[in-house]
């Protein structure tokens, strides 16, 4: 997935928006309906950048969101282990340290201090890539030995101390694992996780079977969400028995990201008698965990004859990742969401179109909460692509106050749109900016000194009409995310208007 170089950039930006229209009225664009229907348009085939790894693993098939889960003990899980080594001076520091803290005593020191020798202890255990809370330090000494052991962890009511646990063997360990993580408030079927995921790691400590990753610059850090040992099928939103009316016009794409290192779960819902010699607009919506049961619903309004008929597309993840787990959400959506923007523009959505007939210049991108700072970065980076998915946005309730939570999010990319404004004089996109008039309340905690969610749609909607962008600003009377499915019929009904 690779940019183009910025003169090529800007010359097909233009050429992008020439092809997706400019329009200078403002507050139209939720109740100007699309003009074309399927049988007039022509068939937008996008230029796929996957590379040859994502190319071999991209896999479609019919929907398995209605099967059972599956169990996972007999499943081969690919482990692998962060060393970090440590270095001469690392290691003085450490036993100078473990002398001032009272952990060995002076002459303990003095018999250690010249006895160094270069050697590596594991840092993090990845599970299928992702890493694992489980302790690979600990784990790889019972990997050597099955006992007895002593480790520190942080006391639940003041972080800043230190308990010390002593298990005679690793039985007892696994048991203690166990407890902890029912009394961290986990479900059994979490702390069952946690024991498996040990054991995993520690026999392949023992046999030599992992494989070694790479020590890098965040890598260690676990977001949440994903679990090799849990399915996460039922944790899904949506109608059971529509999905089943529905399911053979229901496809299904795994499809992996080699830039984010991450496996997608892709729905397709197709219209009703489908036809490839037309072209049909796309609905895309991030957040599938709860999107897909707004595409059932959509899908039947425009069997009913009440929208032109459109492919709904929903962006998900894995059914051994939890969709709604909100680090999981905050880690692709907000902080990975250039490489998000990269991987939709460049790999699905040309992937999508060489497999079914769309049409982009009548297509729509939707995000929410997390997904609305996606989907707003995806608006302002969109003349940087050669491809041009979508000609319309909605944002709806973006929280850009999280973007200053950690420098890697960069907030002021979000305040500059991007650059967008140095690039451009005006977007020739269509935009829908919603969010529920009562949400600021419920996360007034977490703005810290920051513009609000309604005050940071408000500036952006400034932002964009005095650039003549052809904007649509409304809110809801309710909180954060129970607007959502009348905002949708509203852009269904409006947007893609029936013939």
């Amino acid at each position: 997935m690779k940019k183009l170089l910025a003169l090529a950039a800007a010359i097909v930006m233009l050429a992008g928006m020439s092809a997706c229209g400019d329009s200078s009225s403002k507050g139209e664009a939720a109740s100007s309906s699309v003009s074309s229907s399927a049988e007039k348009a022509e068939p937008t085939k996008l230029t796929n950048k996957m590379t040859e790894t994502e190319k071999h693993r991209v896999n479609m098939h019919g929907l398995t969101l209605l099967d059972e889960a599956k169990g996972d003990d007999s499943e081969q899980h690919k482990v692998g282990i962060v060393f970090h080594t440590v270095s001469e001076q690392e290691y003085q520091e450490n036993l100078k340290m473990s002398l001032e803290q009272g952990f060995i005593t002076q002459q303990q020191y003095d018999e250690q201090k010249g006895t160094y020798t270069e050697h590596s202890y594991p840092l993090t255990a990845y599970i299928d890539g992702q890493p694992s809370t489980a302790d690979a330090m600990i784990l790889q000494n019972f990997a050597e030995s099955d006992g007895p052991a002593e480790f520190s962890v942080a006391d639940k009511k003041d972080p800043e101390k230190q308990n010390t646990i002593k298990v005679n063997n690793f039985a007892e360990y696994l048991d203690w694992l166990k407890n902890f993580s029912l009394s961290s408030g986990n479900s059994s079927e979490q702390a069952e996780s946690a024991v498996k995921q040990a054991k995993l790691i520690r026999q392949a400590l023992a046999d030599n079977t992992y494989e070694t990753v790479p020590q890098s610059s965040g890598q260690s850090v676990n977001y949440g969400g994903y679990d090799p040992y849990i399915d996460y099928r039922s944790g899904w939103e949506f109608d059971r028995e529509s999905a089943q009316q529905l399911k053979e016009r229901i496809k299904e794409i795994d499809i992996y990201d080699e830039q984010l290192d991450t496996q997608f779960l892709v729905h397709v819902v197709l219209p009703k008698n489908y036809d490839k010699s037309k072209a049909y607009p796309v609905l895309f919506m991030t957040d599938g965990v709860y999107r897909f049961g707004d595409a059932l619903r959509l899908t039947k309004q425009m069997d009913e004859g009440k929208a032109q008929d459109a492919i709904i597309v929903t962006l998900g993840y894995g059914y051994h990742y939890d969709g709604r787990n909100e680090g999981l959400r905050m880690n692709y959506l907000v902080n990975k969401r250039t490489g998000l923007v990269d991987f939709i523009t460049d790999d699905l959505m040309p992937y999508i179109s060489e497999n079914f007939s769309i049409d982009c210049t009548r297509s729509t991108l939707y995000g929410h909460s997390d997904g609305g700072v996606f989907a707003h970065c995806a608006l302002m980076t969109s003349d940087k692509y050669e491809n041009q998915p979508f000609s319309a946005y909605i944002i709806g309730s973006p929280v850009f106050w999280a973007t200053y939570e950690q420098d890697s999010y960069d907030s002021k990319s979000v305040e500059s749109d991007y650059g967008c404004w140095d690039r451009n004089d005006r977007l020739g996109k269509k935009v829908f900016l919603c969010a529920g008039s009562l949400e600021d309340s419920d996360y007034a905690s977490s703005f810290n000194g920051h513009p609000s969610t309604l005050e940071g749609l408000a500036a952006l909607k400034d932002r964009l009409e005095k650039h003549g962008t052809d904007v649509k600003y409304k809110l809801y009377e309710t909180h954060h995310y129970q607007f959502i499915p009348d905002m949708l019929d509203e852009w269904l009904g409006e947007y893609y208007k029936a013939d």
